[in-house]
């Protein structure tokens, strides 16, 4: 990949977020996350069968996004209280 015209070697997740980052406005992680979870699809040819997300800004553009990563994306919101409520409950699980 090419930045200021110099020839820049990045892990394939970076150069995928930075492609992604180009066509919509979103945070690093966001961009991260999502270029993960295409390359993993594209990668280990695996379906994605589940993306998991809370984040407001990224599910209110989840329509271009799921375009850009060939798979669908949730499409439901959960409430704030209901995700403090998953999160605790998740981290006692893994505790």
């Amino acid at each position: 990949m090419k930045l200021l015209r110099e020839d820049v070697v990045m892990p394939a997740i970076f150069r995928e977020s930075l492609s992604i980052a180009l066509r919509v406005d979103m945070k690093s992680f966001d961009l991260i996350h999502l270029s993960a979870a295409k390359y993993a699809k594209e990668a280990f040819k695996a379906p994605i069968q589940a993306f998991v997300t809370g984040d407001d800004d990224f599910l209110d553009q989840k329509d271009k996004l799921s375009k850009i990563a060939d798979f669908p994306l949730p499409n439901f919101r959960l409430s704030c209280l209901r995700r403090r409520l998953i999160t605790q409950t998740s981290l006692r699980v893994y505790r």
